[in-house]
């Protein structure tokens, strides 16, 4: 799990990264004369994707085509290249996090375990990461600075920041484990930073999925909304997860699935309220970035979970059609509501 939110919190900033997207923007003076409204908009513009690059980029057919609001009109198989800019995306070749001390006898390992190691999310080329939309929605960014957050005659000022997302398919790269140049020293101007990895070794497959249409709201100095981003999303048909891979390197066998979803218990999509916090050493756990499940699927009795061509055994790509498949899983009203995740470094 703590692997997955890594992922999708690298995949949710390369979403908004400025320095990936073409910009438009709109100042005060311009929003005041065509809207009646101060405050600045910034409309995030992918470059263009054609199906056929995205597909050499490792997204597939049927990724494109949920996504796709024309209907994949070039997805990669059955039309002509580069005639149709149906998506826009962005891609990451490889994502490398370096561990400088390892796993440290502190933290139950041994003296021998205490060196260098690297999580790499993908290689480039089809083993790459792909963050993508259909090409009839930008992402919107809305900016405004208040005075006083809640009008009560203090000054207390606030700057809100409403990110509009699409919804958007978000193909994510083999993960393996590697070796790392990095060293940790007694303190941290002494550490060597790492540059480098070696003798990876997968440890995940590739995974595909779709989220649907999202709001995320900022706020920055006295926050109104309970947390420094709010999350509130009606996601339409659930959050899908393609081609879950967990690999036994030494066994040489797998934990897969086909598909994952979750939805609202007994509904068809999925609801999301979640508040993020960057908090201090006075939190209840401690310093870290705290992430409380305020609402995930129903209110009252939370989501419903499938995973479809469960099984367990040979790693090889035929094995969904063998034996050891354990059929279809499902957890049903998985009530998450209220929880607080603590993410932090050690």
């Amino acid at each position: 799990m703590k692997m997955l939110k890594k992922i999708a919190l690298v995949s949710a900033i390369s979403a908004i990264s400025a320095g990936a997207f073409a910009m438009e923007a709109m100042d005060d003076e311009a929003m005041a004369v065509t809207t009646g409204q101060d405050g600045l908009t910034i409309l995030v513009l992918p470059d263009g994707k054609t199906g056929t690059e995205l597909a050499a980029l490792g997204v597939s057919n049927a990724a494109m085509a949920a996504i796709d609001v024309g209907g994949a009109t070039n997805n990669g198989a059955t039309q002509d290249v580069g005639t149709n800019d149906a998506f826009k995306g962005l891609s990451i070749s490889s994502i490398v996090i370096h561990d400088d001390d390892g796993w440290t006898a502190a933290m139950g390992g041994t003296a021998a375990t205490a060196n260098s190691g690297a999580i790499v999310i993908g290689t480039g080329g089809a083993d790459s990461t792909v963050v993508f939309a259909d090409d009839t929605q930008p992402i919107r960014i809305d900016i405004d600075a208040v005075g006083d957050h809640d009008n009560n005659g203090t000054d207390s000022p606030m700057l809100n920041v409403r990110i509009g997302l699409p919804t958007i398919g978000v193909k994510v790269g083999k993960v393996y484990v590697a070796d790392s140049d990095a060293v940790n020293g007694t303190t941290t101007a002494n550490d060597t930073d790492g540059t480098t990895e070696d003798n990876r070794v997968e440890i995940m497959d590739k995974m595909e999925m779709r989220i649907g249409a999202t709001t995320l709201n900022i706020q920055l100095g006295n926050e109104s909304q309970g947390g420094m981003i709010a999350v509130n999303a009606s996601i339409l048909g659930g959050l899908t997860i393609d081609n879950q891979s967990l690999k036994d390197v030494n066994s040489g066998g797998a934990i897969m699935a086909s598909k994952l979803t979750v939805v609202d218990n007994g509904g068809a999509n999925l609801t999301a309220n979640v508040l993020i916090n960057a908090v201090g050493n006075a939190g209840p756990a401690g310093a870290g970035l705290y992430v409380t499940l305020a609402q995930v699927g129903n209110a009252a009795t939370g989501i419903d979970v499938t995973l479809n061509d469960q099984f367990i055994g040979d790693s090889a790509a035929t094995t969904t059609t063998m034996n050891d498949n354990m059929g279809d899983i499902q957890i049903k009203g998985l009530n998450l509501n209220g929880t607080t995740l603590v993410i932090k470094g050690h």
